[in-house]
């Protein structure tokens, strides 16, 4: 008995048959799911990513409330999701516990009374996993991505782009002025009364903002590639112990350091050295609470949502706790999580499915390189090697992470993030000086998305988006084609963009392009 033929794929109900494909093509195509989709209160924007992400989280759901309520053996990757995620889903002991979990860091903040106390403090925070503003991670040697280097970084600014300190329209002036008044609820509701705090912010952040590269300038990869000894970011910031960060963070002596930008640094000592204490305790106390805040009491989780939802996003709704708690456990501890989404959502067929998809369409991007007569020969050479070395990552690891070290308990919420957060940061510093794991992945399983990465020069495809209708097994080549193929030609594309553009075969920051 023959197979029954597969399904098209395109989704009829979506059309719009009242309108004429010649008068109004994309009306025609999606004006009836558009009329019966509208944006939802909770959401900023809505498409048909955003329907297959809600459906994850309900498969996502299925899998937590199952693991919260098994009797799972203590310290197995099911005990661990199913606690976090029950941790998650209590409030009645969040409430209870109210701003305790980082009280002990607020009291510190507040007992320092000198700027050798600041700085001590600051390198005890980095340690704990304290917000601080600064860090080190580790990540592939942009002009040697065969071996991995530590990375140092300095910030210290709230608002989501650094022209949201400068620019003059209305908007981003209530922006601002809204940004003022919730740093100070903010305070307030984790016990600290300080009137004119938030303005106080705004100008030290300000500074900040004022000697950091805009959006455009940090797109070039050259702006953030700093290589440098230890003796020289001493040199950038004397009168903070460097050493004693490096050392603390466990990277091995005489690791290449990259700076991301050096300006920074030198205001980072600027403000340790001129900016006043009391204005450095007000935020850094901002800064604990506002990390945490969607961890601890309802209040200061509406005031986080009300601020970084409502006023920066235009959304009118929280997302339901049980949303906002499977995002949580997804992003502490994302392989455990992924490893059971697979199982249950992604067969193997449908990986090696997905991995003739890539083939065809890399072959297709080939013949388009091959007859590309704009380029010149040694150019069109180069870029067909680098099509060629993409390595295409399909729905999961080859090698899950490791949790054994993370302590997850139930009762304590906040903790328990922290030793994810601590064991993650771990598991990276660890890497410094070894070469680069090609196993590492960006983003978790069940993540609907997909990314190129330029040194690393490879296209990666959560089995999250791997879902219909973006990738249906059930459905006829060309409608895969003209969706999950769409998004497959577009991450290929990023290894030719303005920044993809700068990274050759290897994945090394050069310039091959010369016509």
């Amino acid at each position: 008995m023959a197979a029954p033929p597969p399904k098209s794929g395109i989704d009829v109900d979506a059309i719009d048959k009242t309108c004429k494909p010649c008068d109004d093509f994309w009306r025609f195509a999606n004006g009836a799911w558009l009329d019966k989709n509208p944006i939802p209160a909770s959401r900023a924007n809505w498409g048909t990513m955003s329907v297959m992400a809600e459906g994850n989280r309900e498969r996502l759901r299925v899998i937590l409330e199952a693991a919260a309520l098994a009797k799972s053996a203590p310290g197995s990757n099911e005990q661990k999701i199913g606690d976090l995620y029950g941790a998650c889903m209590d409030t009645g002991r969040r409430e209870a516990l109210g701003v305790k979990p980082v009280q002990a860091e607020l009291d510190q903040i507040g007992k320092v009374t000198t700027r050798e106390e600041l700085k001590a403090l600051m390198v005890r925070f980095l340690r704990n996993g304290d917000p601080v503003p600064f860090g080190v991670m580790g990540g592939p040697d942009l002009k040697d991505t065969s071996r991995i280097v530590a990375n140092v970084f300095v910030g210290g600014t709230s608002l989501p782009e650094r022209e949201y300190y400068f620019r003059d329209d209305e908007r981003t002036k209530k922006i601002r002025d809204e940004f003022v008044a919730h740093v100070e609820r903010t305070l307030k509701l984790g016990g600290i009364d300080a009137p004119g705090a938030g303005k106080t912010i705004l100008a030290f952040e300000t500074e900040a903002a004022r000697v950091t590269k805009t959006i455009v300038e940090r797109r070039d990869p050259y702006s953030r590639y700093n290589k440098m000894g230890l003796a020289e970011l001493n040199a950038l910031s004397p009168s903070f112990d460097w050493a004693l960060v490096l050392n603390t963070l466990q990277v091995p002596a005489g690791t290449a350091l990259i700076v991301n930008d050096p300006n920074v640094v030198r205001h980072f000592e600027k403000d340790l050295a001129g900016a006043p204490l009391e204005t450095w305790k007000l935020w850094m106390q901002w800064r604990v609470l506002k990390s945490a805040a969607s961890l601890l009491t309802d209040a200061l989780e509406r005031e986080d949502f009300e601020f970084d939802d409502r006023v920066l996003s235009g959304t009118k709704e929280m997302l339901p706790r049980w949303m906002r708690c499977t995002a949580t456990v997804d992003r502490s501890l994302g392989d455990a999580l992924g490893e059971v989404f697979v199982k249950k959502h992604f067969p193997p067929a449908a990986k090696k499915r997905m991995n003739e998809l890539v083939g065809n369409v890399r072959a297709a991007l080939r013949g388009e390189l091959e007859n590309a007569s704009w380029m010149d020969p040694e150019t069109r050479k180069n870029a067909i090697a680098k099509l060629n070395s993409f390595q295409a990552k399909i729905g999961y690891p080859d090698r899950w992470r490791d949790y054994s070290k993370v302590t997850i308990e139930r009762a304590n919420l906040v903790t328990s993030l922290r030793s994810a957060s601590l064991s993650r940061r771990a598991q990276q510093l660890a890497k410094i000086g070894r070469p680069v794991d090609r196993n590492d992945w960006g983003m978790t399983p069940p993540t609907v998305n997909a990314y190129y990465s330029p040194p690393m020069n490879e296209i990666a495809f959560p089995a999250g988006i791997l879902q219909p209708p973006m990738f249906d097994m059930e459905a006829d080549d060309a409608a895969n084609y003209g969706a999950i193929g769409a998004v497959i030609g577009h991450e290929m594309g990023h290894g030719f963009d303005d920044q993809g553009s700068k990274f050759d075969f290897s994945g090394n920051l050069k310039n091959w392009w010369t016509v």
